[in-house]
């Protein structure tokens, strides 16, 4: 009886736990008692200031500001939604998609997590597997907002009541397999990057499709077979870096170079920097974190722990075992990397930095 009322409290402290309204406030709390989904490559981490990284959380529909000094969440919004989040650097301030019932909302939020206005968009057209992704007014751009639904591209802005263009992403590659799913997608105007996900044959390849909305031309950018990636845009570049699918039957592909990272013109889709590394064990495995100019690489083959500048240049370097391979570069502090790394509890905590 004891022990069916201790997991009764249990299951009740849980739910209490978990049950919060949105964008509710949530005190500060010590990183090393959060969950590990933080070190996963769908929370994506955003550079705020020195001491401050946001954490966007999708699928969890949240966002939390971290200390990377004191090692704690500051706190934490949820929301019903969080279909875009950015960071308007040296304003203080952060933007947040998100959706009032049924219509798509824009919050604007300070850093200390207090809102400054919300703005609701009814005449902006979604669905349940819209992908909305929102860019700043600039010198020479209008505040706009992209709904990509599939192969369809929406092109929104003021007074947001219709689409200012329609546009298709569809691309040759797509028919090369057996299912195109676009996965992720940013906006930077006036570029928009989807990273779609091709898979035939139990083999899966991840490319990338720039779309300039202003001459509606469309580039296409293809890193490479079996593995994972992700990507950021820093100024007119995208940026993208790898890891290995770690369990895989036949494994990584050998004496062939793969491409941990590259450096793209978002203009042109070249290539105008590149890292690669051709391995020589299938059993070998790799993963990168990039956050804010900075490379963290882990290499299973070498067990070394790689922590490099832009333009790939070595900064520091350290022995490493395949737990690595977890880890996530948050910050650089005094030139140092700031990683954070799995616990034995499936809980995260902060790293000393190297």
């Amino acid at each position: 009886m004891k022990k069916q009322k201790n997991k009764f409290l249990v299951c009740l402290l849980l739910i209490v736990g978990f049950v919060v309204s949105p964008a509710a406030n949530l005190p500060a709390q010590a990183l090393v008692s959060s969950s590990d989904r933080l070190l996963s490559s769908e929370v994506q981490a955003l550079f705020v200031n020195d001491t401050k990284t946001l954490f966007v959380d999708k699928e969890f529909k949240q966002v939390q500001l971290f200390d990377v000094h004191t090692g704690k969440v500051e706190w934490t919004k949820k929301f019903g939604a969080v279909y875009d989040c950015e960071v308007l650097l040296g304003s203080g301030k952060i933007v947040v998609l998100t959706d009032s019932g049924r219509q798509l909302q824009k919050q604007v939020f300070t850093t200390a997590g207090k809102v400054v206005s919300t703005q609701n968009l009814p005449g902006i057209k979604k669905t349940a597997a819209s992908q909305i992704q929102w860019s700043a007014a600039g010198a020479a751009a209008k505040e706009s907002i992209a709904v990509t639904d599939g192969q369809q591209l929406s092109l929104y802005q003021y007074p947001w009541k219709k689409p200012v263009q329609s546009l298709s992403l569809a691309a040759s590659e797509d028919q090369k397999h057996e299912n195109a799913i676009v996965q992720d997608v940013q906006f930077q105007f006036p570029y928009v990057i989807a990273k779609v996900n091709g898979m035939s044959l139990g083999q899966t390849k991840e490319y990338y499709k720039i779309m300039n909305v202003t001459t509606r031309q469309l580039k296409l950018i293809t890193p490479g077979s079996n593995a994972r990636s992700s990507f950021v845009t820093e100024g007119t570049a995208l940026v993208v870096n790898t890891s290995s699918i770690s369990g895989t039957p036949l494994g990584i592909e050998t004496n062939t170079p793969q491409i941990l990272y590259a450096r793209y013109d978002l203009h042109t889709g070249q290539m105008t920097k590149s890292l690669k590394r051709t391995f020589t064990q299938s059993d070998s495995n790799w993963s990168s974190s990039y956050f804010a100019g900075r490379l963290l690489l882990t290499d299973t083959e070498k067990s070394k722990q790689s922590f490099l500048a832009q333009d790939g240049k070595l900064i520091a370097e350290r022995s490493s075992t395949p737990t690595h391979l977890r880890d996530k570069l948050i910050a650089s502090a005094d030139g140092k990397a700031v990683i954070l790394v799995p616990t034995a509890n499936q809980g995260t905590e902060l790293q000393k930095p190297f």
